[in-house]
């Protein structure tokens, strides 16, 4: 029997963080040959219980747990982990990410953003230097074409970064469930201590950006706000009541897309600052207004670093005089650029997404030949699994399995399409 097209799932773990990545990608792969699938935290597991493709890539060691993922590379499965989320110079979060019960030597291939990502999983860890590529963010290639379309000459519109995840959680839980098993008196607890720093720090930020959309809209100024990937969009609901149509809240899929139609962007240090960077578009950064900090210098020297390329005023009023200033010109520095490169790995591998098809297949297939016959069977099951999680979103007594969150987080083939930026990418 003949067997079809070799099978690629990718795993969506954030929609409007990692969709148009994944999408260039998924497009690139299947013109080498392969069929690929898109899926979603609430459907990879699921569809991996009851099907062996030829190639998966995650998004995290933890997407799946190791058990099937030992399995699957037991089956002939070539895994990858395409980091979404890294850092550089943090000893910590990397012993989180790869820490020893995940078994990282159980994957075909780890894509990091950089030489120093690298050299840490290979001292630090029991993983064979020969599965560990420094291929760049993947968002390299989005930010690389992304660049081609930057145009300023439409009506002048302010943008504003909403960074609240912690006051605004994506999927409506309440506060409480984080806090029941948290033994708050160990100090010593990095993630404990980032867990209440980083809520007072999210409702200060909230403060200053309501205070800041005021003057701006006092001013006569257009401002478009772009929720953070990990935020509920209907929170934003109760910001629109408040200021009608003078603030437009983004919906756009991807970062990118956003800042193309934005002429100066505002708001806490962020790492949606990289792309506005590249792209040189303005920033004005609300660091030095700031009352409280992160005590943790592997979390404040990044934020530090980024705001290198950012105007820093000490009020919001001296924020709002840059914003709508016409002539304000986006900033270079020298030393940013450095940080820059050696975490995203920009020189280096402008282009990720190009390195992982060439690393993918180079792997072949080893899936055994009852599995390739079986490789249409793709079709009716994610069929059947992204219908059934629409049902389900509809009747489910949950916040966090509610069609609203399934729609804005989870990517599902029958309710999200490329957008028109997403399709001008692949030209």
């Amino acid at each position: 029997m003949r067997t079809s097209k070799p099978v690629a799932i990718i795993h969506i773990d954030t929609l409007r963080r990692e969709y148009a990545s994944f999408y260039l990608l998924a497009n690139k792969l299947e013109k080498h040959g392969y069929k690929v699938m898109l899926t979603s935290r609430i459907s990879t597991s699921i569809i991996l219980e009851l099907y062996r493709p030829d190639v998966l890539v995650i998004t995290h060691t933890f997407t799946i747990d190791t058990r099937l993922r030992k399995s699957l590379i037991k089956k002939g499965v070539k895994v990858y982990v395409c980091i979404v989320e890294e850092v550089v110079d943090d000893e910590v979060y990397m012993g989180i990410m790869y820490r020893k019960d995940i078994e990282i030597r159980y994957f075909t291939g780890i894509f990091v953003w950089s030489a120093w990502a690298k050299n840490w999983l290979i001292m630090n860890t029991e993983v064979s230097p020969d599965i560990v590529y420094n291929i760049g963010s993947i968002r390299n290639s989005v930010l690389s074409r992304a660049i081609e379309h930057v145009d300023r000459h439409g009506a002048r519109i302010i943008g504003l970064i909403g960074q609240f995840q912690t006051l605004n959680v994506f999927d409506g839980r309440h506060q409480f469930v984080d806090l029941l098993h948290m033994n708050v008196e160990n100090a010593g607890d990095a993630d404990t201590r980032y867990y209440f720093e980083k809520r007072i720090i999210d409702a200060e930020v909230f403060a200053l950006t309501i205070k800041t959309i005021r003057l701006l809209i006092e001013r006569g100024c257009n401002i478009s706000i772009r929720p953070h990937p990990n935020e509920s969009m209907a929170g934003y609901n109760i910001l629109q009541k408040e200021f009608g149509d003078r603030l437009i809240i983004d919906k756009s899929i991807d970062l990118c897309e956003w800042l193309l139609s934005v002429d100066v962007i505002a708001g806490p240090v962020s790492s949606s600052y990289t792309e506005a960077y590249i792209m040189g578009i303005p920033i004005i950064t609300f660091h030095e207004i700031q009352r409280y900090r992160y005590s943790d210098k592997n979390i404040l020297d990044p934020l530090n670093a980024l705001s290198l390329g950012a105007y820093k005023p000490k009020t919001v009023k001296e924020a709002v005089d840059l914003c709508i200033d016409k002539n304000i010109k986006a900033i270079k520095n020298v030393d940013l650029d450095e940080y820059l490169d050696k975490f995203y790995s920009f020189n280096t591998n402008a282009d990720p997404v190009l390195e992982a098809i060439k690393i993918i297949k180079s792997s072949g297939s080893a899936l055994c030949v009852i599995e390739k016959i079986k490789r249409p069977l793709i079709y009716p099951i994610k069929i059947l699994v992204d219908f059934a999680r629409i049902l389900y979103s509809l009747f489910a007594f949950s916040k966090r399995r509610s069609f609203s969150v399934l729609r804005i987080y989870h990517y599902n083939m029958f309710l999200h399409r490329p957008t028109s930026f997403m399709k001008k990418m692949l030209r």
